[in-house]
């Protein structure tokens, strides 16, 4: 009974999320303007991230000893990352729902709370951005020959940092259950000290000490163990990050887990 129960459960929620999936392409095919405005800007961005990173080259490839190929690669990975986790993260935080009742309407049944709120702001824009960063830099994958067992390898490591930081995001969001506007108050330093990463990759880091600091953000991970993964080189202590990020996954949603579970206890509706 127990099983059956369960195994409905799972089928109902995923028959939620395909739903929401394809409302998702609806609502992206039903704009022409929107669509064809996303593919120009996507295109026009993908220019001005080729000049900056040759600038970088120009500046900083001797110190830090990457090529030019080994910016333009760590560009697409940056880049697609970024379009990747906006599909989960490009939406109102959970503070902006209590305070203006929407989230009123995800306290229902018989879908799990949680998970009604987290398929339903689902971002059409990253979804797009996304579907054509992958085709755009396809191309530059096969022109750089990259072996294919190190492609698969790549993808496991990849979707392993991307599920982290969208989990680690998550588990911040999650605490303004216990006040509100706290998980801007984390998260703004945190954020910005990822993206500080692209500026100054990994590289720059060689000869610190306490470099296991930097684990927790997917932009130093990116060229830390990804780029050397495509390119083939041996990266020291794999295992080690995988397991880290395994662990860390499972830790982080099971802290936001805990964190719905007593703000939903403690929910009074705002409006």
């Amino acid at each position: 009974m127990f099983v059956d129960k369960t195994v409905m459960s799972l089928v109902r929620h995923l028959d939620f999320l395909k739903e929401n999936i394809i409302i998702m392409v609806k609502l992206l095919t039903e704009f022409k303007a929107s669509f064809y405005s996303v593919i120009f800007e996507q295109f026009f961005f993908t220019i001005i991230n080729v000049f900056m990173f040759s600038v970088l080259f120009t500046n900083f490839g001797e110190v830090i000893g990457w090529s030019f190929t080994d910016f333009i690669l760590f560009l697409i990975l940056f880049d697609f990352f970024e379009v990747f986790i906006g599909i989960f993260f490009w939406n109102d935080w959970l503070k902006i729902e209590i305070i203006n009742g929407s989230f009123n309407l995800r306290n229902t049944k018989p879908l799990n709370v949680y998970w009604n709120t987290y398929f339903s702001k689902l971002s059409h824009y990253a979804l797009l951005y996304t579907v054509l960063t992958f085709f755009i830099y396809s191309f530059f994958i096969l022109y750089f020959s990259i072996e294919l067992f190190n492609i698969f390898l790549g993808i496991g490591v990849f979707l392993l940092i991307g599920i982290f930081w969208i989990s680690f995001s998550e588990f911040i969001r999650s605490l303004d259950w216990f006040f509100l506007g706290l998980s801007q108050i984390v998260w703004q330093p945190l954020n910005r000290l990822n993206y500080g990463f692209r500026t100054f990759p990994s590289p720059f880091f060689k000869s610190f000490n306490f470099k296991f600091l930097f684990f927790f953000f997917p932009v130093y991970l990116l060229g830390d163990v990804l780029l050397p993964i495509l390119k083939g080189e041996e990266v020291l202590n794999l295992m080690s990050y995988i397991w880290f990020l395994v662990i860390g996954i499972v830790v982080l949603i099971t802290c936001t887990s805990v964190a719905w579970r007593y703000g939903l206890s403690k929910y009074e509706a705002y409006g």
